[in-house]
Parts: structure tokens; sequence; C-alpha cells
């Protein structure tokens, strides 16, 4: 650092070491504390961070102490958490904005991804919250400020903000919180501009998983509806889905994903033959692809308890003598991809006692 050509008296060399270390001491508390499980540590930061502004001398916040006081609020269980959160990425947005912005504080990938999470995590936590109405409006304004963001990140990288190119976890945030809600029709829009720009070589690493696709799956499957326009929609969505991902080079249907399409066949099918009709192609689809495993019988015996018929006509080969299915008798080909869990028990039913019924 030059001054009017003469180097830097020792005073200033000294002031700047200062600020070095007051900075570093500034941001180490704030992150600590954002990371801690302290349950006041939300504040406890904001008052480091009021300390680090009023400090004499003067030390600027940066961006990463911007994201560490987001994450603070992100994994808070306080009320109105995420909205505190979303008013930090405001003002960081707003300090950066203009000629006279401060590049130092613009929100990037990190600021983006962390309060998508904090979205996407805020259902499970509201959701022991039984307060049904006002959760479901309050659930889904969370819903709808995630995608706008989602929307502002795409913009940025599309104007030539490389710094905030979203990832795979930014849009599957959105989906699956969607799809969380029941709003399936939504999950599925985002999943299509999600694979549009992934097509379009806007995004090529932002592959949809087969796990955005499962979460949709299982919101149709939860989806309550009296309206049979509405249930063939659902089952339409379902459906599709499902040839997307056997049609897919990327991905590949597996147990779950069958085992939740059988739930989606027996809550939007009402009439009892075209249900088992359907039952047996999933389950063949489900064999031709080698997933068939605990989860997929139980849920296939669950769901179509009512009709022991379509039960015994695809499994009555491979019971013994109790009638439970022994899994040491199914053909080998309907299980070759399928998970299972380590210790697994002889027969799918054995822990349970789930037989075949009468």
């Amino acid at each position: 650092m030059n001054l009017n050509g003469r180097p830097p008296s020792i005073v200033f060399i000294f002031f700047d070491v200062f600020c070095f270390y007051c900075y570093v001491y500034f941001s180490t508390l704030i992150r600590t504390l954002a990371k801690s499980e302290v349950e006041d540590a939300p504040q406890r930061a904001e008052a480091v961070f009021q300390r680090m502004k009023n400090f004499e001398g003067g030390i600027r916040p940066n961006r990463f102490i911007y994201n560490s006081l987001i994450l603070a609020w992100v994994k808070s269980k306080q009320p109105n958490a995420m909205q505190k959160a979303h008013a930090i990425y405001e003002e960081m947005v707003k300090l950066s904005s203009g000629d006279n912005g401060d590049p130092d504080v613009k929100p990037d990938i990190i600021t983006y991804s962390t309060i998508l999470n904090g979205y996407s995590r805020r259902y499970d936590e509201e959701e022991m919250v039984h307060r049904a109405e006002a959760l479901q409006k309050e659930l889904e304004e969370m819903v709808h400020r995630a995608e706008d963001m989602l929307e502002q990140l795409i913009s940025h990288y599309k104007s030539g903000a490389s710094d905030v190119k979203p990832s795979s976890y930014a849009f599957s945030s959105v989906i699956v919180t969607y799809a969380r809600l029941g709003e399936v029709d939504d999950a599925a829009r985002i999943l299509h501009r999600m694979k549009t720009l992934n097509a379009d070589g806007t995004f090529p690493d932002v592959t949809p998983t087969i796990s955005i696709y499962n979460a949709i799956i299982v919101g149709c499957a939860s989806v309550s509806t009296e309206d049979e326009r509405e249930r063939r929609k659902i089952l339409s969505l379902a459906s599709c889905l499902l040839n997307e991902i056997e049609h897919s080079k990327s991905i590949e249907a597996d147990s779950y994903t069958y085992a939740n399409l059988f739930t989606v066949c027996h809550n939007m099918i009402t009439d009892e033959e075209e249900r088992a009709q359907s039952f047996l192609d999933l389950f063949r689809r489900c064999c031709h692809n080698g997933q068939v495993n605990r989860l997929v019988i139980r849920r296939f015996l669950s769901a179509d308890a009512p009709n022991a018929a379509v039960f015994k006509q695809v499994f009555g080969a491979y019971m013994d003598e109790k009638c439970f299915v022994d899994i040491s008798k199914l053909p080998k080909d309907w299980c070759k991809n399928a998970k299972f869990r380590s210790v697994e028990p002889k027969n799918f039913f054995e822990e349970s006692q789930i037989f075949l019924p009468e």
C-alpha cells in the first residue's frame, strides 16, 4: 500500500494487521455460533455482528459473515426463523445493487443453497405442529418464496454471474417441498424446467435424480381427493413420471419408486378390476427391472388387500406352508437390482406377521 508514493508508516501497517485479526475473530465467532446447537445462537450471532459493525475503525461485513448469519437462522427452530434468514438475504441484495453497490456482499451459491435448504427442512419441523390451516398457508408462502429465489438464481447466472450457478440441490429443494405439500403439478413444473435448462445446455450439470422423481410420486400418493377427474390427472402424472424414468439413460427406477406407485394406483383407481390390472402391469415392470424387495411386496399386499386373488395370482407359487412369501423361492431376476437390508428375514412378512388374507 502506498500513500502519495511514500511507503506507509508502521502505524498503518499495524492497524491493517489489527483489523485483519479482529475480522478473523468476529467471523470465527459468528460462524461457530451459526453451527452450534445453542437455542439462542441466532440472537448471539446478530449481537456479535452488530459489535463488528460498530467496532472502532470499522470492520465491514462481507459475504461470508452474512452467509453465517443466514445459516444461524436456517438451523434455528424459532418462530419466523426463515423470515429472518430471508431478510438478511434481501439486505445483501440491497447492499450489492446499483453502481455503488458492494460486490463483497453479493449473494453467492452458498447464500441461495442455504436458504433453499432452510425452506425444504422447515416443512419437516413445522409438520409436527398441529395448526393445519395456518400451517398450510405458511408453508405455501415459504415454497413460493423459495421458487422466487430459485428464479433469481437462474436469472443472475444467465446475466453473467458465474459464481451463483444453480445446483441440482437448489432445484430439488423446491420440487420436494411442493411435493410434500401435495402440490404435485407445481413440483412437476419445476422438474420440467430443470430438464429443459439441462437439455438446452444452460445447466448441463443439473440433472434430475431418482430421489426427485420419487418425491413427486410420493406426493401423488398423498393427495386426497374425491374428484374423479383430479384422480385421473394424478394417476396420469405418476404414469408419465414412471415412463420418463424407465426411458432415461441417467437414472433408474428403484424399489421405492414401484412401492409408492402401488399406493398411487390404490388411492386413485376406484374400479377394482382396473386397479387389479394396473397392479399386475406395474408389478411386471418392477420384475423386469429387478426391483422386487420386501418393501414392494408389503406395499403390494397392503394396497391391494381387498383383492386377495391378485396377490395369489402373483405370489401363489412362492409361498411357504404358512402362506408367507418365501424370499428364497422368488425368481432371482425379480430381485437382481433391488436393495435389501444387511440382515433380511427368511420371508418378507416374518417380522410383522402379515400374510395372505383369506
